[in-house]
């Protein structure tokens, strides 16, 4: 194993537990131990780069998408990627329950939902929009045939009953000026759907307006992608708990909103169906040159290092100054305006057992403190995400040197399912013979 530095022998030092104390400040820092031990500790560590990985695309995790911050919906064709899906499961519910409106007549029933155009993480705001915004997707919607249920994965998919509707378009995010009474007010971008009237007619025959009785007509409403028309197709996000998203029967000259309130209940289910180049290492095996990191459940990519289970198994006693990881785009994969770079991505352990994602902390059964100062936020000057894992790394080593056991299974690299809720995908140059994955790590031995 290559030093970039010759160890020095050093006397007085610290014990270790204070060396990992200092480590558990807010982030990796990149000089774990500076101040505590001396500058000729840090200066004369030795340091080793290691860039023989084994990368390759696998199914990502289910999520649960009962929880997710806004509603996702959509159809997209990415070129790389394939084809990913994102249906919308919304539930109406009766503000203030009221008697029935027998004897009026529906003149029309209309769906009005909210875009949920922008979220803002870290102090920068992102548009949640996969795709283009004038491109034409057609979706149809349906009536729920049960009950939403109270949690959901994205793998549920819904009982559905008779279609009230369709749409094919694309999307407007401007603000709209109306009029009335002489005032003007604007109007934040929406999305107008026409509905089969007869669920309007149902509504207002009802013998009292509330949940209950709402729910023998309409139990929800099933917002189903069906095809792109034009372009890359679109996925963006709806606001479907606040009461401006609404279900509106309009009759005489008046209406009846049944709003998309707090309580109201949301699912989303994904479909992704992977291109050819993803499918080749979703059934494939050995290393790929090539990665593919997709958001909607669709994939993850498992990066093993075998070198740095070499370094663990060396049986000595260190301290970890830092461990230091680094992931390329490829070129040319960022399709700007349609396919931008995720805003972070996520680093994760594989369990030794079930070979599966789990957090740094809970595979090895200790508390990192703050396990999401590791990095992951994307620069644009570099193309790259950056990771510090200092922690995990030295618990491995000293769980090896006491215990006997690697625990080191690789990483697992993963777009995050929230905050923002963007349906993201990266393309990830893992070129080992171009050196295109580095990690890094700088320690010093302890006497």
């Amino acid at each position: 194993m290559n030093s970039a530095f010759r160890n020095k022998r050093i006397k007085g030092l610290l014990p270790l537990f204070f060396l990992l104390a200092f480590g558990a400040c807010k982030k990796e820092s990149t000089d774990i131990g500076l101040g505590l031990v001396g500058d000729d500790v840090i200066e004369n560590a030795e340091k080793i780069i290691l860039t023989q990985a084994v990368c390759r695309t696998v199914a990502d995790d289910s999520i649960r998408t009962d929880v997710l911050s806004s509603g996702l919906f959509g159809i997209v064709n990415d070129p790389i990627l394939g084809e990913s899906k994102a249906s919308l499961i919304i539930e109406p519910r009766v503000a203030e329950t009221g008697s029935g409106s027998v004897g009026k007549v529906a003149d029309s029933t209309k769906l009005i939902l909210k875009f949920d155009i922008d979220q803002v993480v870290g102090g920068s705001p992102y548009r949640l929009l996969l795709g283009e915004a004038d491109a034409e997707i057609t979706f149809d919607i349906y009536k729920m045939g049960e009950d939403i249920p109270d949690s959901a994965y994205n793998t549920y998919r819904p009982l559905l009953a008779d279609k009230i509707g369709e749409y094919t378009g694309g999307l407007d995010f401007s603000n709209k000026e109306v009029v009335i009474d002489e005032d003007t007010f604007t109007v934040t971008p929406e999305l107008i759907l026409t509905l089969d009237n007869q669920l309007g007619v149902d509504i207002l025959g009802l013998p009292m307006i509330d949940n209950t009785e709402l729910k023998t007509v309409l139990k929800g409403i099933v917002l189903v992608p069906r095809e792109v028309v034009s372009g890359t197709g679109f996925i963006t996000a709806f606001e479907t708990k606040i009461s401006a998203s609404r279900l509106v029967v309009f009759h005489d000259t008046t209406e009846l909103a049944i709003p998309l309130g707090a309580e109201s209940k949301r699912l989303n289910y994904f479909e992704t169906t992977p291109s050819a180049l993803v499918d080749a290492q979703l059934t494939g095996s050995g290393h790929f040159n090539t990665t593919y990191v997709q958001s909607l459940s669709g994939t993850k990519v498992k990066v093993e290092f075998p070198e740095l289970n070499d370094f663990i198994k060396m049986g000595d006693r260190i301290v970890i100054n830092e461990a230091y990881i680094s992931f390329l785009l490829e070129d040319g994969s960022l399709i700007e305006d349609k396919f931008s770079a995720p805003p972070r991505l996520l680093l994760y352990a594989v369990d030794s057992v079930s070979d599966q994602t789990a957090f740094f902390e809970d595979l090895l059964d200790f508390q990192l403190g703050q396990t999401l100062n590791y990095g992951g936020t994307y620069s644009a000057s570099s193309k790259s995400y950056d990771f510090r894992f200092n922690r995990f790394l030295q618990r491995l080593v000293d769980d090896y040197r006491r215990k006997g056991i690697d625990n080191f299974r690789g990483f697992y690299l993963r777009v995050p399912t929230d905050s923002p809720i963007v349906p993201h995908r990266a393309v990830l140059g893992t070129d080992t013979t171009q050196q295109m994955i580095k990690l890094s790590v700088r320690y010093t031995k302890l006497n």
